[in-house]
């Protein structure tokens, strides 16, 4: 007689070891991976540890920083207020009551951008991804100066046409939110969703030491290497895009909460469940912009299987082709995100039509993106997909342009070197250099044979520089130097060069810097005095 089929939480179990082994190849340090169904949790796995020099492992109550998970929550949240009369999604960024007030160097955006076109990504705006964070964890800005940030980006899109994703406006919004509420992000989000639903480890504030998952960042030779605790949450800049923390146990439930509140008012045609806090899911839900197959919701990503899914994680990039999930299995609509920050990645996928939630967290910036690719991984076996992906190749494919990369970058800032020239007397490029909007300054000193570059005066995050070529002067790329100061992989060559301008007297007058991977024009910082 033979054995029965496998039922659904048995298959998923059945993937342990080809987990195991994608964690060993990528170098991950922790992972938590939990799948529930129609309102029961059917799988709950944890592999490696927590805290490496303990050899603690995860487990359901384990916290981690969510990264870009943050954003669902946000629009949920707005979603509450329109909800309550105090928003609507079609309002002008322009009549928002926040301080400082919304502005934004393409008139065309400034005077029609909208409280949707900035959530779904469709203001045709740059990220400028180095301008809040580059290393150790500091953040280079107070909270309120993600506006001034917003306005001063350049056009990369035309606007309302193509997903062009921006973290600065959801900076942004969480001062709208704290502004009607009159509560900060913690104390909205606890009495709103968290307490309601139970919730006992999901924060927007600083969590339990004991309870965290210590944040890593996987060294060349595979080896994660403990970096600083991300400080983006409560009161802090990034806190809408990037400022949650959660447990699989958590976050299963409360995703599970959204899509029972989405199915009910799917079907019922309100914008509201009775004994559940999320309202207003038809607009969550609900496709507001597009970039190829991928589509963007509020806070969400959407599209139907079979299709391509990693856009938004890093694997996109460092591998020749994406992975197609679900092929071979009918077509099903799904919702997806990812996170990721230096220490952590992060995934969640979820099925409306079976009620399907997969969370995966990760406590390591790892050769790949294991929450992506083992999300692929299970969504396939619940799909029943024919065509299986090898995804270990894929890891070790992502392991390769891990490694290669800085190489490559190394050898190009070589390459693009002159030879035989020199330099003015170093204290020469001494000072304060300040950008446009006065928010951002570089102080320069000199340091040994170089100079040191610090940003906006923290002591920790600063560039030691040597002399390059001309009044150039440049940090080499180093990938496990930069990976133990918690600074996220940057393969640009010109990010590390450091022009310094002269004025007519030959006297050197300002800095031009290309930090910003989307904005090649870079930004120039102009001298003041060194004080």
């Amino acid at each position: 007689m033979g054995s029965s089929p496998m039922n659904l939480g048995e298959r998923l179990t059945a993937l342990d070891e080809q987990i195991q082994e994608l964690c060993g190849e990528a170098g991950n340090a922790g992972l938590s991976i939990g799948v529930r169904q129609n309102g029961k949790t059917i799988y709950t796995s944890h592999f490696g540890y927590r805290n490496l020099r303990t050899k603690v492992p995860p487990n359901d109550d384990t916290i981690y920083h969510l990264g870009s998970l943050t954003k669902a929550l946000v629009t949920a949240g707005l979603g509450v207020l329109v909800a309550e009369g105090k928003l609507e999604w079609e309002t002008r960024l322009l009549d928002l009551d926040v301080e400082p007030r919304f502005h934004q160097r393409n008139k065309d955006v400034e005077s029609q951008a909208t409280l949707l076109d900035a959530l779904a990504h469709r203001m045709g705006l740059a990220m400028r991804m180095n301008a809040w964070a580059q290393m150790q964890q500091d953040l280079l800005l107070p909270p309120q100066e993600a506006i001034n940030v917003l306005g001063n980006l350049n056009k990369t899109a035309d606007f309302r046409t193509t997903i062009k994703y921006n973290n600065w406006t959801y900076a942004m919004f969480v001062l709208l939110l704290e502004k009607i509420t009159g509560k900060s992000v913690e104390e909205f989000m606890q009495e709103t969703f968290f307490r309601p639903l139970g919730l006992k480890s999901t924060t927007f504030a600083i969590p339990p030491a004991h309870d965290l998952a210590e944040p890593h960042i996987t060294l060349t030779d595979g080896t994660p290497f403990k970096v600083p605790s991300p400080c983006i949450g409560n009161g802090t800049l990034m806190c809408g895009a990037a400022g949650m923390k959660s447990s699989l146990h958590d976050l299963l439930r409360l995703y599970d909460s959204l899509l029972t509140a989405f199915n009910d008012q799917k079907k019922s045609g309100m914008n509201s469940t009775p004994g559940n806090p999320f309202k207003e899911t038809g607009m969550l839900f609900t496709s507001h912009n597009k970039k190829g197959s991928t589509e963007y919701g509020l806070g969400w990503f959407l599209t139907e299987l079979p299709s391509d899914i990693g856009w938004i994680g890093i694997n996109d990039g460092r591998v020749r082709k994406n992975p197609v999930i679900g092929q071979g299995a009918p077509p099903t609509k799904i919702l997806y995100h990812n996170g990721s920050m230096p220490g952590y990645l992060t995934s969640v996928h979820l099925i409306p039509e079976s009620q399907t939630v997969i969370v995966i967290l990760g406590n390591t910036l790892a050769f790949s993106d294991l929450p992506d690719y083992v999300g692929g991984l299970i969504l396939n076996t619940i799909l029943g997909a024919k065509d299986e992906v090898d995804f270990l190749s894929l890891v070790r494919e992502c392991k390769e342009t891990s490694i290669q990369g800085p190489l490559r970058t190394a050898a190009k800032l070589e390459a693009e070197r002159k030879a035989g020239t020199s330099h003015k007397p170093l204290t020469h490029y001494e000072g304060r250099y300040i950008n446009e909007i006065g928010n951002w300054t570089l102080v320069v000193r000199v340091s040994g044979s170089g100079l040191r570059m610090n940003l906006n005066d923290l002591p920790e995050t600063y560039y030691d520089l040597h002399h390059y070529h001309d009044d150039v002067f440049a940090w080499d790329c180093d990938r496990d130097a930069e990976a133990k100061r918690a600074m996220f992989p940057h393969l640009s060559a010109e990010f590390r060069k450091i022009y310094f301008q002269s004025d007519e007297h030959g006297r050197i007058a300002s800095i031009h810097w290309s930090y910003a991977r989307d904005e090649p024009e870079g930004e120039v910082f102009v001298k003041s005095v060194l004080g």
